[in-house]
């Protein structure tokens, strides 16, 4: 199909409501607006300091992803390498995340684990419930959680491949197994209409191998596979978190209020900033004392919203606004993530109750 076919395709699929994007969901309020989605092909950097929710809400993105993908009856499927976390400890965080959506429980892995606190007995019938939509969620995911060195991700992304589309070399279909010895430079999915994504959480935990000397040169390695690779021949979403320097925490940024992610601040490497499409920056302003966070959404009372709240600010798209700033209700228990209602609201008023009682 050629581009003009192309463009009149999308046109009149986007006129009947059907997008051409794995849509970012509704409750992240203008950061949607902004950046209403992740495109087949996009590499998008998630960034912030320790404990600012970097994976809740590369998490959020992608469950919400599947909860679209179900409903439009999408070909979506998403690649997870937890380098932190093990898959138990994922999927808990996905039946944290459903528990909520779906009956407004608060529940978490400490308490699924019986850690100070365990499911309260009254709420098992609800777990039971909703257990036909977790395993249709889980279905969604492969999770990886004992692969840390960047040609073993990248080996065993290029082999879901294998299984789904050919690969082309200077015109000419190869076979899978002498793609490794002659290489490849074209990549044909079986369903056109496929999404695949890649998530990698999150990268400063990445092991060193043969040939790179220390943690920088295997960043740098598995993003260029990533953005060479995964993302531009095969078409795939990457979504890749990172840590931000620990220095940005320091006190002389937060004297200056220099406190929101930066991309000269991304940890371990900030060479690779340069090759994302978009990068994503998540802080907690009341960490440092912030009483008052200013955004384009407008100002919000960090001391009200104590911890149950986040700065997105958009660092870097190369389609599309940067330099836009937002404040989101954010519940690291379930992973959830709303707009913040406008102070002296009833809803904000219904907002500041509840997390008061959260406590």
């Amino acid at each position: 199909m050629n581009i003009y076919d192309q463009i009149v395709q999308n046109q009149k699929q986007f006129s009947e409501g059907k997008i051409n994007y794995i849509p970012h969901p509704p409750e992240m309020g203008d950061f949607t607006k902004w950046f209403p989605g992740r495109m087949r092909g996009d590499y998008t950097a998630i960034t912030g300091g320790t404990s600012s929710m970097k994976t809740t809400l590369a998490k959020f993105l992608v469950f919400r992803a599947v909860g679209w993908a179900i409903k439009e009856n999408i070909d979506y499927k998403v690649a997870w390498f937890a380098f932190e976390e093990s898959q138990q400890q994922f999927f808990y965080s996905l039946l944290s995340f459903l528990l909520y959506r779906e009956k407004g429980l608060r529940y978490n892995i400490e308490n699924f684990e019986g850690l100070g606190k365990t499911v309260e007995e009254k709420d098992l019938p609800a777990i039971q419930e909703i257990m036909p939509l977790f395993e249709k969620y889980k279905s969604y995911f492969r999770v990886y959680d004992t692969i840390y060195n960047s040609f073993g991700i990248y080996k065993t992304v290029r082999d879901l491949d294998s299984k789904r589309g050919k690969f082309f070399l200077g015109g000419k279909e190869i076979n899978y197994e002498e793609i490794h010895d002659k290489g490849w430079d074209k990549y044909v999915p079986d369903n056109p209409e496929e999404y695949i994504e890649i998530v990698l959480d999150h990268v400063g935990i990445l092991t060193p191998q043969t040939g790179e000397k220390d943690l920088a040169d295997a960043i740098t390695n598995l993003s260029k596979n990533m953005r060479q690779y995964v993302s531009k021949l095969l078409n795939y979403s990457v979504v890749w978190v990172q840590q931000q320097m620990m220095e940005m925490e320091n006190l002389d940024h937060i004297k200056e209020n220099q406190i929101y992610p930066s991309i000269q601040g991304l940890g371990d490497n900030k060479r690779v900033g340069r090759d994302m499409l978009n990068i994503i920056g998540i802080c907690n302003p009341n960490r440092f004392g912030i009483r008052i966070a200013n955004t384009d959404s407008g100002s919000f009372n960090i001391g009200e919203l104590k911890d149950y709240q986040r700065v997105i600010n958009i660092l870097k798209r190369r389609y599309g606004v940067v330099n836009k700033k937002t404040c989101l209700y954010a519940d690291g228990c379930c992973g959830w993530f709303e707009p913040i209602p406008s102070a002296g609201s009833e809803g904000y008023k219904k907002l500041t109750e509840k997390i008061k009682n959260y406590g």
